[in-house]
């Protein structure tokens, strides 16, 4: 392996594990467009309490690797901003998935009688464009039912991200918090 290019990849690394904790910090600029996001099966969610964390493509030092979407377990309080690309000129700079602590109680939150049913299995369509990415389906609370809310693509926003809707079991009651966007 070539000396400048071992140390690129030791920069990367570096950067990607320093700048997790940081919202607005880019790990990676590189003149290479990653190709469209993949059309992703999402299987069944381990419980009502995770969700879907699309996938994405990394670069891996010659060539976009594709890392497949998966299941997480929302964390109150925190918010997951997910991994994406933007395009600056004749640039692109990769921006890590992380979490953030929320800095007000998440808006939306309403109680339900019992748990959410289990996370329906979806198709994801081919994204409309590159700077789209999944919002999961789920269960949602309505007119004291639950109501399945089909998954859909979103567009990006500057200085925004997306939290999203999560059921969370505590003190034996279970709340819904819906999707929203939250300004970083």
């Amino acid at each position: 392996m070539p000396r400048a290019f071992a140390r690129l990849l030791v920069v990367v690394a570096l950067a990607l594990s320093a700048s997790t904790a940081v919202a607005d910090s880019f790990t990676l600029r590189i003149g290479v467009a990653p190709p469209p996001p993949r059309i992703e099966h999402i299987p069944p969610a381990p419980s009502p309490g995770h969700f879907w964390v699309n996938g994405y493509w990394r670069w891996n030092g010659h060539a976009h690797a594709w890392v497949g979407g998966h299941w997480v377990k929302a964390r109150p309080g925190e918010t997951w901003v997910h991994e994406h690309w933007a395009h600056r000129g004749n640039e692109w700079f990769f921006y890590p998935g992380h979490w953030v602590r929320e800095s007000a109680p998440a808006e939306g939150v309403v109680i339900a009688t019992g748990p959410p049913p289990a996370v329906r299995a979806e198709t994801v369509p081919p994204p409309p464009g590159p700077e789209s990415f999944w919002v999961a389906g789920h269960w949602r609370w309505e007119n004291n039912a639950h109501v399945w809310a089909p998954g859909h693509w979103e567009a990006r926003r500057a200085e925004e991200v997306w939290v999203p809707a999560h059921w969370v079991h505590e003190h034996g009651h279970w709340s819904y918090a819906a999707g929203h966007w939250r300004h970083v």
